[in-house]
């Protein structure tokens, strides 16, 4: 009976004289719970750069959200003042529109009149 098996997953050990990531082969072996090992095993330094990068990071991205819903709400009020402006174009091609119907009819009641 053939009996196939996976390979062990990568083991890593972080040599302190001489600290670095494992190579991206390895990386990729390893299981999610591995990663989190390595990283848990880096120097304090290296684990502050890495929170400092990943504040960064969420800084920007509140900042850019920020933009993201600033720009929803102009859009929005964009969309308004472009009704109220179209309202109000109708209601003046109405009254245009009476107002050329009266100009006809006192036209036609003056050329009457002669």
């Amino acid at each position: 009976m053939l009996c196939f098996m996976q390979p062990a997953p990568e083991s890593w050990l972080l040599d302190l004289r001489d600290p670095r990531a494992p190579s991206q082969e390895i990386w990729d072996r390893m299981t999610p719970e591995q990663r989190q090992q390595v990283v848990d095993t880096l120097p304090s330094s290296f684990r502050s750069d890495l929170d400092l990068g990943i504040e960064e990071t969420e800084r920007r991205m509140e900042e850019v959200e920020q933009r993201v819903a600033e720009e929803k709400q102009r859009v929005v009020e964009e969309k308004q003042r472009v009704a109220e402006e179209k309202r109000r174009a109708d209601e003046l091609a109405v009254k245009l529109e009476a107002a050329l119907a009266e100009i006809a009819r006192l036209e036609r009641e003056r050329g009457g009149a002669r």
